[in-house]
């Protein structure tokens, strides 16, 4: 396996995990929740009204997995080329991510 390949994969599973903690884990829903509440307001038939633009973008980055991990897997990648002592963290979470992503699976599998 080349040196980039092991990069790539390693910053990918970080990247899962580290986007699945910000944008669906239960362990963040009161900052996601925080972040609402700033954004919008609710109208007078129950819809959402945006409060303010800069924090509905941040509740759509926050509350998107996709959008989340594609910002995370640059800054995982960017922490394991630029700062060698982050590479044990990234190594941890990308662990973490080969884990969640495993157990997701499991679940699936007996439910």
């Amino acid at each position: 396996m080349t040196e980039i390949t092991l990069r790539i994969l390693v910053c990918g599973f970080c990247a899962y995990r580290l986007a699945r903690i910000v944008a669906v884990d239960s362990i963040t829903s009161t900052v996601r929740a925080w972040i609402y509440v700033r954004a919008f307001a609710q109208g007078y038939n129950g819809e959402a009204i945006v409060r303010s633009k800069v924090w509905a973008w941040a509740y759509g980055l926050a509350s998107c997995m996709f959008c989340a991990g594609f910002w995370l897997a640059l800054a995982s990648y960017a922490l394991w080329v630029n700062v060698p002592g982050a590479r044990p963290f990234v190594a941890a979470v990308s662990v973490a991510g080969v884990q969640a992503i495993l157990a997701n699976g499991d679940r699936a599998a007996f439910s």
